[in-house]
């Protein structure tokens, strides 16, 4: 006769990990929610806009500046 090899242990096993990693991810999920509530991760509204002025003015073919027509060096990204 064979013998029964059930899935006990192995559920057994199984539930001991996803239990806590789902009491994990649901305090994780939590914790950005209340982050993003308090207002946090958003874009500094002057590297955005420098970035966006810099975009523009690329794209219009007005040089690399803040500026339109005046080349600028600087930058508050290294991308």
């Amino acid at each position: 006769m064979k013998a029964d090899r059930s899935n006990a242990p192995r559920n057994a096993i199984v539930e001991h990990r996803v239990v806590p990693l789902a009491l994990v991810a649901i305090l994780a999920l939590l914790l950005v929610l209340l982050y993003r509530w308090q207002g946090g991760a958003g874009y500094p509204l002057d590297d955005s806009w420098i970035h966006l002025s810099f975009a523009r003015n690329l794209a219009a073919g007005e040089g690399f500046g803040v500026n339109s027509g005046q080349t600028s060096t600087g930058s508050t990204s290294p991308l």
